[in-house]
């Protein structure tokens, strides 16, 4: 049976690990739209990826206090402490790639009017992008 206090415990594992997950979905949609704004040079959804990079970047914070939060008062058993290790390595990474988002959606703002690549570059571009969803 489990104690109250490792259930509440175990339902901020639960909710850290729903909210990477969304996180991280919103990473891919990022940069999904990122890859589109710099083929289709789209002002508009790239100027979006930019606001999403800054929500992002919020919600990786408060997930990295709440990971720090746990392991402070908690004091996790193993395998705990493995989902909180990695929930923190995998909110590096969705921090990578909302950052690379963000930079093609710069690059997508600086050549602005004019396409980014020739046309012979484009399908290997658009095929890169369909491989980071």
């Amino acid at each position: 049976m489990v104690r109250p206090v490792r259930a509440v415990f175990h339902a901020e594992l639960a909710g850290l690990l729903r909210d990477l997950a969304r996180m991280t979905r919103l990473t891919a949609q990022m940069m999904t739209n990122a890859s589109i704004a710099l083929h289709q040079i789209d002002r508009a959804l790239a100027v979006l990826v930019i606001a999403e990079h800054d929500q992002l970047t919020v919600a990786l914070v408060a997930g990295e206090r709440r990971c720090v939060t746990l392991l402070a008062l908690q004091a996790p058993v193993a395998w705990e402490l493995r989902v909180v290790v990695a929930v923190l390595r995998s909110l590096s990474q969705v921090q990578r790639m909302g950052t690379l988002a963000r930079h093609v959606a710069v690059m997508a703002l600086c050549k602005h009017p004019n396409p980014m690549a020739a046309s012979e570059v484009r399908p290997i571009l658009a095929r890169m992008s369909l491989l980071t969803s």
